[in-house]
């Protein structure tokens, strides 16, 4: 985990941090105050000279503090009974997976399932586009698609498809109970079989002349009109409002 966000994120968690490296030569309030708050933990911190961190760290020009920690857990336990989960199918860019984590996370939604060939959510730049959110929210890897309709279908759950046109309108669609949200591939999206195993299926229309949407922003709009659509339109909630959030897109 690279740089001050991150691992004050990890900390804040709770997570099992290993150990913590800092350049001795970039020791500002900040950075002084996370390794305070290690070393209180009994966490292991070492300062090392900036070539030396360049050395272990993932990152061309590294950020002055990196830690390392245990992987969290990614199993099916983590699939609630309700609320709003983003599948994320054959999601292969790296930032794109890390978006799709933060947004589900600062949208409220109840857990993100990565399957089929999606990028690994340890890589180091899918940790680094979360932003800490890969702490916050639960996650969990499964195989196949197969397996995420099973999953979900098990917990009477509703999976629904993101397809470029012909879906719902997706701010009118309903998302009670279960509420799989599903993106596919960023070049090809989901198979026709894929969508076929959905029970509904959402569509984001485009007034311009662009084919689609990154999987990102895509994912981005479809989470949080899904959960500001089960808390309701007049929450008082401190989130922006779904237009809001599509202005400043």
């Amino acid at each position: 985990m690279e740089g001050p966000d991150l691992i004050e994120a990890a900390l804040d968690a709770g997570a099992g941090i290993h150990e913590i490296f800092v350049d001795g030569s970039a020791l500002d309030g900040r950075i002084l105050s996370l390794v305070d708050r290690a070393q209180q933990r009994g966490i292991a911190t070492f300062t090392v000279t900036g070539t030396q961190l360049a050395q272990i760290a993932d990152t061309g020009t590294p950020q002055p503090i990196l830690a390392t920690a245990p992987f969290v857990a990614t199993g099916s336990e983590h699939i609630p009974r309700d609320g709003v989960v983003v599948v994320a199918h054959d999601v292969r860019d790296p930032g794109n997976l890390g978006t799709i984590i933060r947004t589900a996370d600062a949208a409220g939604a109840a857990a993100v399932i990565v399957s089929g060939t999606s990028v690994d959510v340890f890589n180091p730049k899918v940790v680094r586009a979360t932003a800490g959110s890969l702490f916050h929210i639960p996650l969990c890897v499964l195989s196949t698609f197969d397996d995420v309709a099973r999953e979900v279908r098990q917990r009477e759950g509703t999976l629904i498809a993101s397809v470029v046109r012909g879906g719902e309108p997706y701010r009118r669609a309903s998302y009670d109970g279960l509420a799989a949200i599903v993106l596919g591939n960023e070049g090809h999206g989901l198979s026709e079989a894929e969508v076929a195993r959905c029970e509904r299926q959402v569509t984001i229309t485009m007034a311009g002349h662009a084919e689609s949407l990154n999987v990102g922003i895509a994912g981005a709009l479809l989470v949080f009109a899904a959960c500001e659509s089960r808390r309701g339109a007049d929450d008082a909630s401190p989130s922006l409002s779904i237009k809001a959030h599509e202005r400043n897109i």
